[in-house]
C-alpha cells in the first residue's frame, strides 16, 4: 500500500478536481487498486516495474478504466505481452509511455 490511504486518496482527488486536474496513482498491488478504484479514479498508470505482473494488469484492464503503461527498461517482448493481456480483458484504452530509466 502507498504512502497515502483512502482518505489522502480522496482529498488529494478532491483538490485536484476543484483545480481542474485529473488525478491518478500507480497502484502497486490489487488492494490498493481496489481502493482506488472504488474512489472513481479516472484512469491508472502502471509502473514499468509491474509491466511483467500478468494478474495485476488483468485486474486493473478489467476496471474498464483508461490505462497509462510505463514501459522503463521493459524489452519488446514484456511490452508485447503486457499489451496482449490489457487487450485480452477488453480494454483497448490503452497508453505507452516510451520512458528511459537513468539513475
Amino acid at each position: 500500500m502507498d504512502q497515502f490511504g483512502k482518505l489522502e486518496f480522496e482529498e488529494l482527488f478532491k483538490y485536484a478536481n476543484e483545480k481542474g486536474i485529473i488525478g491518478f496513482s500507480s497502484p502497486f498491488d490489487s488492494e490498493s487498486s481496489n481502493m482506488l478504484n472504488e474512489l472513481g479514479m479516472p484512469l491508472f498508470k502502471i509502473a514499468s516495474c509491474d509491466i511483467t505482473n500478468i494478474q495485476h494488469l488483468r485486474q486493473i484492464a478489467n476496471f474498464k478504466k483508461p490505462i497509462i503503461l510505463s514501459t522503463g527498461a521493459s524489452s519488446i517482448e514484456e511490452i508485447d505481452e503486457a499489451i496482449n493481456t490489457i487487450f485480452k480483458e477488453g480494454n483497448f484504452q490503452l497508453i505507452l509511455l516510451a520512458c528511459t530509466l537513468n539513475y
